[in-house]
C-alpha cells in the first residue's frame, strides 16, 4: 500500500545521545518511539477504512485487520514499523481488496499488445507509462494515505516524546 515517511528535524541533541547508547538499547528505544507514532495513526486509519459486504459476506474485516506491526530486519541498524491492513483476510479476494480499495484497479481484459508491453517492461524493471491501456481504471479511496496525512503531526510529536523519554531513562 502506498505509504509515507515522517522526517523530524531539530533533534540533533537527541540523536547524538541516542548514538552513544549500545546498539541494542538504541534499537529498542527507536522501535518503541516509532510504534508510538504508528499508534497515533492507527485510530484514524480504522475510521477511514471502508466497510461493506464483500464476496464472503464478512462486514468490517478490513477495519479489524488494521494493525501496527514491526517489519523484519533486512539490514542491521534499521528499524521499521508499519500500519498494515489485510493480514486477517480469510480469502485471497479479501487480501487483494485491501490493496485495491486504497490504490485502485483496472477492469477488463488486457489486449495482446498491452500484455506483451507490460511483460517486457516488467522484465526490464521499468514502469510502463507511454503505452495506452484500454482497460477502465477504478480509482481507489486512499483511505490509509488520508489517515497518514491527517495524523502526521501527532505521530511526529509522539515519536519525539517517546525518543526523549527512552533516552532519558537509558542514560540514568
Amino acid at each position: 500500500m502506498p505509504g509515507g515517511h515522517i522526517e523530524i528535524q531539530g533533534l540533533k541533541e537527541l540523536t547524538d545521545k541516542l548514538q552513544t547508547l549500545p546498539a541494542r538499547v538504541e534499537g529498542k528505544i527507536a522501535r518503541s518511539a516509532l510504534r508510538a507514532g504508528a499508534n497515533a495513526i492507527l485510530p484514524q486509519a480504522k475510521a477511514n477504512a471502508p466497510v461493506g459486504p464483500d464476496d464472503t459476506g464478512a462486514r468490517g474485516w478490513l477495519k479489524r485487520s488494521i494493525k501496527v506491526r514491526a517489519a523484519k530486519k533486512r539490514r542491521p541498524g534499521r528499524v521499521l514499523i508499519l500500519v498494515t491492513a489485510g493480514r486477517g483476510a480469510q480469502t485471497a479476494s479479501q487480501a487483494i481488496r485491501a490493496f485495491t480499495t486504497e490504490s485502485g484497479w483496472h477492469s477488463g481484459k488486457r489486449t495482446q499488445g498491452m500484455r506483451r508491453a507490460q511483460d517486457a517492461a516488467r522484465r526490464k524493471h521499468v514502469a510502463l507509462r507511454d503505452q495506452a491501456d484500454s482497460r477502465k481504471f477504478h480509482a481507489g479511496t486512499a483511505w490509509m494515505q488520508r489517515a497518514f496525512d491527517a495524523k502526521q503531526r501527532q505521530a511526529a510529536a509522539a515519536i519525539e516524546q517517546k525518543l526523549a523519554e527512552g533516552i532519558e531513562a537509558a542514560m540514568k
